[in-house]
């Protein structure tokens, strides 16, 4: 009897996590991504040390494995070969400029597992330039995204 307990409840568990996950795609429920962006005052400093304007580049991927293994330089060079079928679109951000907060949302397709993020610092040897964020699909996925000096970072 107590074997049977658990097995309902299991079964229970399970069918109202798929019915949870078929609802919203049967609600046709969109797949959104907002950044909250902040630039720091000192963003990309330039080899004399001044401050300048920074681009994002949105890699909407149905897998991030390649990505995360590919640096800066092949990325911004060659991203469409490299990433192969794991690449679905890239989105070119408006510049960010020094100091600057804004929102940024993106419309996702449901094939859209994940989005790399590459920031174009102008010393991208030295600085943290590529990141990715998983994406729930049938959801409003929201992000902090910090972009100090030399690097972005994802704020928990």
């Amino acid at each position: 009897m107590k074997r049977l307990n658990i097995l309902l409840a299991a079964i229970l568990i399970s069918l109202v996590t798929t019915s949870c996950t078929k609802t919203r795609s049967m609600l046709n429920l969109d797949t959104v991504a907002s950044f909250e962006i902040e630039a720091s005052d000192n963003l990309n400093p330039d080899h004399d040390g001044r401050a300048s304007p920074l681009t994002l580049r949105i890699y909407k991927l149905s897998d991030n494995r390649q990505f995360s293994r590919e640096e800066f330089i092949d990325l911004y060079r060659n991203a469409n070969q490299l990433l192969g079928n794991d690449l679905i679109d890239t989105i070119v951000l408006k510049e960010l400029v020094p100091g600057e907060q804004r929102v940024e949302t993106i419309e996702l397709s449901s094939e859209v597992r994940f989005l790399g993020i590459l920031a174009e610092y102008s010393q991208y040897e030295k600085s943290r330039n590529v990141i990715s964020v998983p994406i729930v699909a049938h959801s409003k996925n929201k992000f902090e995204l910090l972009t100090q000096e030399d690097a972005i970072v994802l704020k928990k």
